[in-house]
């Protein structure tokens, strides 16, 4: 039988580990301001223009590919921006 200290212990670890899963972690991903709107286009345009210069020079077909997902994921989080941005309008 657990004394009431460790119960209490227990379910603040669980508590601090669903605050950093939802607090944090939600918080940072979620496409809201103009940072993110910044980084997404960054991203897909580094990536995109990467993946093109990489495969256009025959740099290595991982490399190539690696470069792609960071244009496509970077893509992902503008398109989130914008339509996060029209759905507050």
């Amino acid at each position: 039988m657990a004394h009431a200290g460790e119960r209490s212990q227990s379910k603040s670890n669980k508590r601090g580990l669903v605050w950093f899963l939802k607090g944090f972690l939600f918080d940072l991903v979620k496409p809201k301001g103009h940072r993110m709107l910044v980084l997404g286009a960054a991203c897909a345009v580094g990536g995109l223009a990467g993946a093109v210069l990489t495969m256009v020079e025959s740099g290595g077909i991982l490399k190539s590919l690696a470069q792609l997902a960071v244009g496509v994921i970077g893509l992902y989080i503008t398109v989130a921006c914008v339509v996060e941005y029209s759905k507050r309008r």
